[in-house]
């Protein structure tokens, strides 16, 4: 059984989020759900080395911004939710939320979080 929850704080200005998931190679659904409990399903890879290439693009505009509040991430494989392995943790869910920076250089930053 995988801990709660991951905070991960992204620059709103990227296009790409790359996620060590842990996973094995393949195809995976992300889930995504606002804070109005939308949800949104996209499939996206895992490399050799799992990391899973997001693409914010493929959501609706405005989704992943400072002002769209937390949304939560969830990985399925053939219907069946996938523990997220980070940093040598298990967990159900990742919690994204978005911040403005002054250049595009920003890195993303994270924040392990369990309350369990």
């Amino acid at each position: 059984m995988g801990c709660c929850t991951v905070n991960i704080s992204v620059p709103e200005c990227i296009s790409t989020l790359i996620l060590p998931v842990g996973l094995s190679e393949g195809d995976y659904t992300v889930r995504i759900t606002d804070r109005f409990n939308k949800a949104y399903n996209k499939e996206f890879p895992v490399d050799g080395n799992g990391d899973m290439t997001i693409s914010i693009g493929a959501y609706p505009v405005g989704l992943f911004t400072r002002y769209s509040g937390a949304a939560r991430l969830e990985v399925f494989a053939a219907g069946e939710q996938q523990l997220i392995h980070l940093c040598d943790n298990q967990y159900n869910h990742i919690t994204l939320t978005f911040y403005a920076v002054d250049n595009e250089t920003e890195t993303t930053t994270h924040t392990h979080v369990c309350n369990n």
